[in-house]
């Protein structure tokens, strides 16, 4: 049995093999359709008309706002912004060949998102054919180099990216770091000439299409460091064109816009440094636990405060006890060092975003050549003397670990994460298509008094669109829903509206404002028909209470007010003067 596994990883055919089978356990997301992102692409991509009458159709799809308050105010008073939105939040991505990708998919295709995610399994296919070429450039035809590829080829964080088209870009930045790291493999020990051109086109192709391309520069360092036989002046020449590239690219796009600023979701390194860097010092062991073991960092997402700091502490022994293993291999094999390394250098690159297992594309290149090497070693190296039991024992167990979360485990995750973009569905789709069109939806303001995920909830005039369904004139979310809410009317125009665990909470509702940038006492946010202002603040200084004011009375006919029971929208009924309401929380349903 063992042997036929042997010989199964060393067919020169493996490449395929595993993306052909990569490609099938991906292949049911095909069927979910459009998700999330998915939708805003299809509106700017499609040239719907929006609101105001005007054209829609714009290939920027992935700069949604620009450090402009004017800008904030006018997705802020459309309902496709919360109202705490921050004025100078800028988050806007430079992806351009990734939004010609999508822009071929509704040139060519535009109502058949089936043939959309058949392109994406192309790109996956191309992945996992260039990841597994890799492995052997660097580990010879070996079976080292086949468990290599197998993991990669497993690895499940690449489900989101292979099954969700607006994250399709992701994949192609990685497939550019993986023929970057074979053309320059091939120019430095072989003297291909060709590779010193083609690896910075490749870097420049790949961060094109997705920021975290430049993870690659990490491995490029580490292939100096390690790899590389020439002298120390012949191995700093051979990053200068990649130091280039990626400098023009960080000016350029400086220059046009581009990058984070002021969200809690998102960090950018060069405007926020030092928050950056208390970024990774936090953020790196629950991702390197991820990639390496358990559990998905994606995790801290959804936990309350009280889990984070165990979830920490688990990530830092994770960390340990992954260094006490491998350490005696990284110090004697060079071609370990490479891929340790790294993975190492590619982490703070996606600390820039929340953890969440998605980004671990880069990091896993590295982990996965580290431990195959390691595996083989561990198979073939016999008890040495003196050695404690313990450590044979633990050794041992590492090694089936390892096999089976990368293995069998990983294989399962990888067909769920595909498809797992549908979570929404329920909250955005289906909720917005609960709506029923009485004739007056078009000049309707719809008021969503609470919704579990206020950041899905502002989709909902998209998805009426995108679905062929009338969307409200704009949509205003009131409050979170995850917990209950206490709603208070002083008056006929007025709500004061309490959420029990306050505003601004979740990790999804920081996307728009970070912690640091809080909300005022007494601070106003002034929108069409409606006035918010800020009454008190939780302990942690987010807003805990907010008044309401509508122009008129909040009966009048151009608010449509709706609350949130059992994933779909029902009428509220608007408490009467000097009465309250209080309305239950609704739990995530995963």
């Amino acid at each position: 049995m063992l042997r036929s596994i042997e010989r199964f990883l060393g067919l020169r055919s493996l490449p395929f093999i595993l993306a052909s089978v990569a490609v099938l356990l991906v292949l049911p997301s095909a069927w979910t359709g459009l998700q999330q992102d998915d939708l805003d692409q299809r509106y700017f991509l499609h040239g719907y008309a929006d609101s105001t009458g005007g054209g829609a159709a714009d290939l920027d799809i992935f700069a949604f706002l620009r450090g402009d308050s004017a800008g904030a105010h006018r997705l802020m008073d459309a309902g496709v912004a919360p109202w705490w939105t921050l004025p100078s939040l800028r988050l806007a991505f430079w992806r351009p060949l990734a939004a010609l990708m999508h822009y071929l998919d509704y040139l060519l295709w535009p109502d058949r998102p089936f043939l959309m995610h058949a392109q994406s399994f192309l790109w996956f296919f191309g992945l996992i054919v260039a990841g597994a070429y890799l492995y052997r450039r660097y580990l010879g035809a070996t079976v080292t180099a086949g468990i290599a590829a197998a993991f990669f080829a497993l690895d499940d964080v690449h489900g989101l990216a292979a099954g969700w088209i607006a994250n399709r870009n992701a994949m192609m930045a990685l497939l550019a770091g993986c023929l970057i790291l074979i053309v320059h493999d091939r120019w430095r020990r072989d003297g291909w000439v060709a590779g010193s051109l083609l690896g910075p086109l490749f870097l420049a192709a790949g961060l094109l299409s997705g920021e975290s391309a430049l993870a690659v520069c990490g491995y490029l360092l580490s292939y100096a460091l390690f790899l590389d036989n020439g002298t120390i002046r012949m191995r700093i020449r051979s990053l200068l064109p990649y130091a280039l590239v990626a400098g023009v690219w960080l000016v350029v796009r400086a220059r046009l816009g581009y990058g984070t600023w002021g969200s809690g979701y998102y960090i950018d390194p060069l405007s926020e440094p030092l928050r950056f860097l208390e970024a990774v010092g936090m953020r790196s062991p629950l991702l390197i636990a991820d990639q390496m073991f358990f559990p998905p960092s994606s995790l801290a997402l959804f936990l309350g405060e009280h889990l984070l700091s165990p979830l920490l502490i688990w990530g830092v022994v994770i960390v340990v006890l992954f260094a006490f293993l491998l350490w005696p291999l990284i110090r004697a094999d060079r071609v370990s060092r490479f891929w340790a390394t790294g993975m190492l250098l590619s982490v703070p690159i996606v600390c820039t975003a929340l953890p969440h297992s998605r980004l671990l594309m880069f990091t896993g290149l590295g982990a996965f050549g580290l431990i195959a090497i390691w595996i083989q070693r561990a198979r073939a190296c016999n008890v040495r003397p003196g050695e404690p039991r313990t450590h044979v024992r633990v050794r041992r167990w590492a090694v089936f670990l390892l096999i089976a979360v990368h293995g069998p485990m990983a294989a399962l995750s990888l067909m769920y994460n595909a498809s797992s973009a549908a979570f929404a569905q329920k909250y955005i789709q289906d909720a917005a298509l609960t709506l029923v069109d009485d004739g007056t939806m078009r000049s309707t303001d719809l008021m969503i008094v609470n919704h579990p995920i206020p950041f899905y909830a502002h989709h909902a005039g998209t998805a009426r669109l995108v679905l062929g369904s009338v969307p409200p004139r704009r949509i205003r979310v009131l409050a979170p829903g995850l917990d209950s809410v206490h709603i208070v009317r002083p008056d006929s125009a007025t709500l004061l509206v309490r959420p029990c665990g306050g505003f601004i909470g979740s990790s999804f509702d920081n996307v728009f404002r970070g912690p640091a940038h809080p909300m005022m006492r007494g601070e106003q946010v002034r929108l069409t028909g409606i006035t918010a202002e800020v009454v008190n603040l939780t302990d942690d200084g987010r807003p805990s209470e907010v008044r309401f004011t509508v122009n008129g009375r909040l009966e009048d006919p151009r608010y449509r007010w709706v609350r949130w029971e059992a994933n779909r929208y029902v009428p509220f009924q608007l408490p009467p003067v000097g009465g309250s309401a209080d309305l239950p929380g609704s739990p995530l349903e995963f």
